[in-house]
Parts: structure tokens; C-alpha cells; sequence
């Protein structure tokens, strides 16, 4: 092209910009021409230029650190790119160049769908695992991607930032986050606001998808699989509904999924044979392993079938915390179990009775620490008077101490002794299991915090969700209200492992992560990818309406 003509195409280009300049309404086009005037100037080649934001025009790139010196990147594919380029720096804002670019071929990505094929590039994710050389740990860093299509324009994703550290590996297990009920692998799935988990021996998680009055099923993780030529692929859980309609209900079935709850709350697993705090139904449900529903104990006689979908919750006809055998005893919104498979027994924090039960897994139910005779009449104040009363925080053996809306249970490997998330005084108690003796272990009553320290020392927020670790001998606590992740050791020591306490999905490493409301709580040595030497937690991050998975050393 002769510079006599190359100009008077520049004038040309640049009197048809400002005319589309000067219509308002036509941003796409300024866009469009803008592009294309960079590049004339700059001779055609390509520049760094943002273009414009459409559905199948756009990058979303998130990060997470997986060590001091491993960061994943994780971006949506754009179908017009046949090559991307990564940038970094440690400063906000930046412009990519050559200068900051640090991969630059499509061979050094690793490419994830969520279905374990690359068909479906609209759904599916691409993801760099590059050990980055010069990564200082404890840095921020920041990237974009740029997405190259064959005629050399180049497509910027939004800047993702992550600090690469040692510390315990936070990645999202299951769940796109927003409130949904969709079945499938990983990123696919949708929950509403996830509430307790359990785990079969197998690695398979049951979890109360509260929201959707569901009981859910996750497949292990599918660990990467890496072909010959060096691309690997992954999957994560595969969700499926294992019980419910989806509506509320106080519904048995031979057949799960004609079976119906009312705010499942917890879930654990003796054997095969699935048990469920279903809390406003205020009584423990079980699935067997033949899929049969039934009650195992407690009743609801306020509810049958589903109630319409604006009606408030219910109190049934004599909430109480009778013992008794079956249908016989009753609960009170119980909101956590846990299940002890040495002796066979369900251990259920009682929660607006302010007690913690024994139910064997033939149905007889027994107080072992708390209070023991919740006189409730019918009269809403009444009720409000009652629990009031029974509340407190007082250690004590059986009846004499007292709890205020426990939570979260757990019990340790040699069943030896519970342990209680005491959600209402901010504090972790401990049970011995033969005399009901019950202690407070960390955190002070009363007193709302998110210090590290041992005893008194330490405080919480609403803690909920526990669960004892059978490698570390330490319990792992959801601390609700801070948007944290404890380490409790059975001396009272307690350290945060996870989270920055602002609310977040941030996957990543230890306190660089973030969490929004977590409640649910589950450790095992199960399923692929979890094994005795690599143990792996998993959370429910509730109002992310996510499953967060937690793997590294010291679990």
C-alpha cells in the first residue's frame, strides 16, 4: 500500500469514526472503529484492546493460588480465539504487553470441562497451572488473558489477582454459585443455599440442599488425566438428587424421590444407610440402602405434604424433647448429628431445645447432656419463654450444664468424645461420651470475635458446622458470621486456616480465600484424591450456594 493511499484511507476511517462518535446510541460501532484505527496505526498489527462485550465475545477470568509458587488460572473460552496470552503484575490497572506476558501458546494451558471433553467450549473452562518462576510468596499478583483470533484481534478478560503462598488449597468443589437446582458435573450444578454434608465410605457426599428441600449426591472429585500429548483434563463432583420433590413435605417413600423434608439441616452415614435432621419436620429422617425413606425418630403432626410455598414454618403440636422410641420421642428444629459407627448411635444437637441427644439406629432417643424436660405449651410466647430458660452455659455433667442453640456435633475417632459447636455462646464444648460430662474448650461465652488464642483466649462468631479429623486429631470448625475456617485442637488451640473473614468466593490458599456464611463441615480419607496422608474437608458455603473443597498438609 503506497502512503498516498494508506492516508487517505486513515482520513477516510477517522471521518467515519467521528461520525459514529457522534451518535451516542452506537457505542458498538465507535468501538469497531476505534479498533481499527489502532490498528492502522500501529500497521496492522495487533494491539491490547478490550472488544466489544457480548455473549460469545467475552473472557471471565478467576484465580487461585495453590501454593507459595502455583497459581490457576481459570477463564472461559472464547470460540474465536486459537491462541491465548497471559499477563502479569504486581500492579492494579496495568496494560498488557509484551513486557508482562508470560505464556504465550496454547500448549502451556491446561484445558478443564466441566463434562471431561472439549464440545461444549460455551460451558467449558480453560485453566494455566504454571509454576510461574519469580513468584514471591505472600505477593499480590495480577493477571488478564487475551484471546487471539486467527485475523490477529485480540480479546482482553477483566483482571483477576492472587497471592501465591503456603497454607492449606481452597478450590470450588461443586456449584456455579447462584441459587438454582441443577444436577450435573462441577461447575454445572446449582444448590440453594447448601446447608450440612456427610460422607459415605466411598468418598460420596450427601448433602441437605436446604433451600430446595433436597437431599443431594456428589461424586468424588475425578482426579486430572493427562493424555499423551500433555493436555489434561478434570472433572469435579458429579451432583444428582438422591431424595426429595423439591417442595416441603413430611413424605416416607419406598422410592426417594417421591419422599419429600422440610428444611433438611445435617446428614451423616453408618454404613450405608443415610440419617437426616429434618429440622422443621423436627425429626430424624434415614434412607437405606435400598432407597426406603422413613422417620427413625420424633414426629411433626402440623405437616404431611407440602404446605404452601409462602407458608412460615411451623411448630408442632407438643415440641418437646420427650424420650421415647420413634415416633414416640420427640425433637425440637433439630440442626445437626452426628453418627458414631462404633456403637451405632446418632448423636443430635437438639437445637431450640438447647440439648444434645443419643438415638440409636433403632429409633430410641435418650438426653445425654442438657436439658432434659422442655415443658413448652402451644402459645407462641410460651415457646419463646421455655427455650429462653433453657438456655445458658453453664459445664456441668447431663442435665445441670446447659447450651445455647448448638449447631454443630461431632465425634472423634475412638468415639470417646462429642464435640459441640454452641452456636448462641460463641464457644466449642466438649462431651465425654460414657458420663455426659460436657467442658468449653475455646471461646468465651457471650463474647462474639474472630481471635486466635488458646481457651478463653479465642473467640468465635456463631460457630456451626465441626468435624473431627482422624489424621491431625484436631476439629475443623465453620465459623458461621466471620466467614472463616478453624483449626480447634482438642487442648483448645485455635489458629484460622482458611478465609480473610470479608465475605467472598475467593478459591486459593489459606487466608488469601474467602467464604460467605459457611455452615456445613465434613472430613474424610475417602474417594479419589482423599486418602490417609492426604485428607481432604469439605465445605458448604451457603449463601455462595457452593461446595468448597479444603486438601493439604496438616488436615
Amino acid at each position: 500500500m503506497n502512503n498516498k493511499l494508506f492516508y487517505s484511507l486513515i482520513t477516510l476511517l477517522f471521518v467515519s469514526f467521528l461520525e459514529c462518535k457522534n451518535d451516542t446510541n452506537d457505542k458498538s460501532s465507535v468501538l469497531a472503529m476505534s479498533s481499527i484505527l489502532q490498528r492502522m496505526a500501529g500497521g496492522l498489527s495487533p494491539t491490547y484492546i478490550d472488544t466489544p462485550t457480548t455473549s460469545v465475545t467475552t473472557i471471565t477470568l478467576t484465580t487461585a493460588a495453590e501454593s507459595s509458587s502455583r497459581i490457576q488460572l481459570m477463564w472461559t473460552q472464547l470460540p474465536s480465539a486459537v491462541s491465548y496470552k497471559v499477563y502479569r503484575d504486581v500492579n492494579s490497572g496495568f496494560t498488557p504487553s509484551s513486557s508482562n506476558e508470560i505464556i504465550s501458546t496454547a500448549t502451556n494451558v491446561t484445558l478443564i470441562s466441566p463434562r471431561g471433553n472439549l464440545i461444549t467450549p460455551l460451558n467449558s473452562l480453560v485453566t494455566s497451572a504454571k509454576n510461574s518462576a519469580g513468584l514471591t510468596s505472600g505477593t499480590r499478583y495480577f493477571y488478564k488473558i487475551g484471546g487471539v483470533a486467527a485475523n490477529g484481534f485480540e480479546t482482553l478478560s477483566n483482571e483477576a489477582t492472587a497471592v501465591p503462598a503456603n497454607g492449606l488449597a481452597v478450590r470450588t468443589h461443586a456449584g456455579q454459585g447462584v441459587i438454582g437446582n441443577t444436577d450435573g458435573d462441577g461447575y454445572d450444578a446449582k444448590f440453594s443455599f447448601p446447608q450440612g454434608l456427610g460422607i459415605d465410605s466411598n468418598g460420596f457426599l450427601y448433602l441437605a440442599d436446604s433451600g430446595n428441600q433436597l437431599i443431594r449426591k456428589i461424586s468424588p472429585r475425578i482426579g486430572d488425566l493427562v493424555n499423551a500429548g500433555g493436555v489434561a483434563y478434570a472433572v469435579e463432583g458429579q451432583a444428582s438428587t438422591f431424595a426429595g420433590v423439591g417442595s416441603w413435605g413430611n413424605v416416607n417413600s419406598d422410592t426417594p424421590l417421591t419422599s419429600s423434608f422440610f428444611d433438611p439441616w445435617s446428614i451423616c452415614v453408618i454404613g450405608n444407610t443415610i440419617y437426616i435432621a429434618d429440622s422443621t419436620n423436627h425429626s430424624i429422617r434415614q434412607i437405606t440402602s435400598t432407597g426406603i425413606v422413613t422417620t427413625l425418630a420424633g414426629a411433626n403432626t402440623s405437616v404431611s405434604s407440602a404446605p404452601s410455598p409462602t407458608a412460615a414454618p411451623t411448630t408442632p403440636a407438643n415440641p418437646s424433647n420427650t424420650d421415647g422410641t420413634g415416633t414416640a420421642a420427640r425433637f425440637y428444629y433439630p440442626q445437626a448429628i452426628a453418627c458414631d459407627s462404633i456403637n451405632n448411635i446418632i448423636y443430635v444437637a437438639d437445637t431450640y431445645s438447647n440439648s444434645i441427644r443419643a438415638l440409636t439406629t433403632g429409633g430410641i432417643a435418650t438426653t445425654l447432656a442438657g436439658t432434659t424436660a422442655l415443658a413448652i405449651s402451644s402459645t407462641a410466647s410460651q415457646i419463646s419463654a421455655a427455650v429462653q430458660a433453657a438456655q445458658g452455659s453453664t459445664d456441668g455433667t447431663g442435665s445441670a450444664a446447659k447450651f445455647n442453640l448448638p449447631r454443630g456435633i461431632a465425634i472423634d475417632n475412638t468415639s470417646t468424645n462429642l464435640y459441640v459447636s454452641d452456636s448462641g455462646n460463641h464457644t466449642i464444648r466438649q462431651i465425654v461420651r460414657a458420663t455426659g460430662a460436657v467442658t468449653t474448650i475455646a471461646g468465651s461465652a457471650g463474647t462474639p470475635g474472630k481471635a486466635d488464642g488458646t481457651g478463653t483466649a479465642a473467640t468465635f462468631y456463631n460457630p456451626r458446622g465441626i468435624a473431627f479429623s482422624s489424621v491431625s486429631l484436631s476439629l475443623y470448625v465453620a465459623d458461621t458470621n466471620n466467614n472463616l475456617i478453624r483449626k480447634v485442637t482438642t487442648a483448645g488451640t485455635v489458629t484460622t486456616v482458611a478465609g480473610t473473614g470479608t465475605q467472598g468466593s475467593q478459591d486459593g490458599v489459606g487466608i488469601y480465600t474467602s467464604f460467605w456464611y459457611p455452615q456445613g463441615i465434613a472430613f474424610t480419607t475417602s474417594g479419589n484424591g482423599c486418602s490417609s496422608t492426604a485428607p481432604c474437608l469439605y465445605v458448604s458455603d451457603t449463601q455462595n450456594h457452593k461446595i468448597r473443597r479444603i486438601t493439604g498438609t496438616g488436615l
